[in-house]
């Protein structure tokens, strides 16, 4: 059975966070914006970009906080497709993410959990 859904790409927006608020999930950079999308708690998959992304996205995912599609220069359509598919499948690891980001971005000190990830991986 094929199913379809609607996509999205945004490569520009004026209001990013109303397009981040009406998403079931992001592909994203490891940058900035995953702080975004977690407080919006949107689950996302995460593209390394940098050598310092490359390091730190698989203790994320490690902590189940994102997907982590790997270095841009290794990924091929194929395991993008695959990864979202999962995901898009994945409805419990999706409130799991979704959760795990409730959990940090609640606290007084926001991500203070995702900065005790970082620092353990160091």
């Amino acid at each position: 059975k094929i199913v379809s859904w609607p996509i999205e790409i945004k490569e520009q927006s004026r209001n990013m966070a109303v397009e981040m608020l009406k998403a079931d999930l992001a592909i994203v950079s490891g940058g900035y914006t995953i702080w975004e999308l977690l407080y919006m708690r949107v689950p996302f998959l995460a593209i390394s970009l940098t050598d310092a992304q490359r390091s730190y996205l698989p203790l994320l995912l490690e902590n189940g906080i994102c997907a982590n599609l790997g270095w841009h220069e290794d990924l091929t359509p194929d395991t993008v497709h695959k990864s979202v598919i999962g995901l898009i499948h994945d409805s419990v690891l999706r409130m799991e993410m979704r959760n795990k980001a409730e959990r940090m971005m609640v606290r007084d000190q926001m991500g203070q959990d995702l900065l005790e990830i970082l620092d353990k991986g160091v």
